[in-house]
């Protein structure tokens, strides 16, 4: 069957999932584990998306992404509500099922892993603001170095019920508790949503991000290209939170994937924004270039834009609240998950966490507790 992989006639971004790339993920769900339910108004909202995105002018974008603990504890609320509601719809299969290699072969190892994530992560979003209705609501990202400052991340306030859920075991609190992955997604035996933070891996410092933001150019972004100075140092994260999280395959299971990636997506972007440069110029070119990432490779399955016009392409992008770095006191930090140490915004621990010497109270979070601090070297509730 012969397929057409350039635009469509009409022009502009069409499809989220075009025949080719229905076509490819119904043939492998399908001979793997039966026909997937996809109701044609699921398949109408994924056509949709694109070409919103096409049209949209960024002073019409509704919401922002901010980092997930600065939103209001309203925003966050309401954010997390459609992340649950989207992570239990009939569409959530087919969005996890996109990222796999089969589906979208130009995702990673290569010069096509940003402008392909940046455009999944749009897709997702809007998926998400359709699911709840509310177009006020965007992803929210994840700062990683935020955690990384910690002597053990793992321990950091994000891994709450308030944000994430639990670092370890079975993921049975927070927006995604009790959530079941695609059948051939198990990690120890189970199809359940699991992590086993810091066990492989750690987090990425201010000193990596600043690597990334400060790439003299796009080819230093994303060489070696079988795995590039982004997307390894993407990678560990996704190997600190363990379970699914360090499958490709698996990995959009995991709500903190979606936090991951929308900060890639930010770092991208600043570094793009500091050196002022037409980033529609700069895809790599040449023989070296990995199969399915050439500039004129077509970005699977979202098939009206190649990879080179991927990476510079902006309409319906929603924009980015920059993190807050610097801070001349905890409320700089803009949440009561998070507080100023030593002149960094850094994480709040969680309760039962170890809190180090010379902490203030303000390094303890604990939900709903109205005196949060050291107790026997420890964060906990005082009454």
């Amino acid at each position: 069957m012969a397929v057409c992989l350039g635009p469509r006639a009409s022009g502009g971004l069409l499809s989220a999932l075009d025949e080719l790339g229905k076509a490819m993920f119904d043939n492998w769900y399908d001979k793997k584990y039966g026909k997937i339910e996809v109701e044609k108004e699921d398949r109408d909202v994924l056509d949709a998306i694109l070409q919103r995105m096409a049209t949209v002018k960024l002073d019409d974008i509704e919401g922002t992404r901010q980092e997930c603990r600065t939103l209001s504890d309203d925003s966050r609320r309401r954010t997390f509500a459609c992340y649950k509601k989207m992570a239990s719809g009939s569409r959530m299969a087919a969005i996890e099922a996109m990222h796999r290699s089969i589906v979208a072969p130009n995702a990673h190892f290569g010069p096509c892993f940003v402008p392909w994530h940046r455009l999944y992560m749009a897709v997702v979003e809007e998926l998400m603001r359709s699911e709840c209705n509310d177009r006020n609501v965007s992803l929210c990202y994840w700062d990683v170095t935020l955690d990384s400052q910690l002597p053990n991340p793992c321990e950091s306030a994000l891994f709450t019920d308030t944000f994430y859920g639990n670092d370890n075991g079975p993921v049975i609190t927070g927006p995604y508790a009790n959530k079941k992955c695609l059948p051939d997604c198990l990690v120890d035996g189970s199809q359940a949503l699991l992590r086993q933070c810091g066990g492989m891996a750690a987090l990425s410092t201010r000193n990596d991000i600043l690597q990334l933001i400060n790439a003299p150019n796009y080819t230093a972004l994303v060489s070696p290209y079988d795995m590039s100075l982004i997307e390894s140092i993407h990678g560990e994260n996704h190997m600190f939170v363990g379970g699914q999280m360090q499958l490709i395959t698996c990995s959009p299971c995991d709500i903190m994937f979606f936090g991951l990636h929308s900060y890639i997506g930010l770092v991208a972007n600043m570094n793009f924004q500091r050196r002022g440069t037409d980033v529609n110029q700069e895809y790599p070119q040449g023989l070296d270039i990995p199969p399915f990432h050439q500039g004129f490779d077509r970005m699977l399955p979202f098939t009206s834009l190649s990879c080179a016009e991927g990476l510079g392409f902006r309409p319906g992008y929603t924009p980015y609240v920059p993190p807050v770095v610097t801070c001349d006191g905890h409320d700089a930090c803009g949440s009561k998950a998070l507080w100023c140490n030593g002149g960094r915004c850094i994480a709040c621990v969680r309760g039962g966490a170890r809190m180090m010497t010379g902490w203030p109270d303000r390094a303890c979070f604990i939900e709903n507790c109205g005196n949060p601090g050291t107790i026997n070297g420890v964060c906990g509730c005082r009454a």
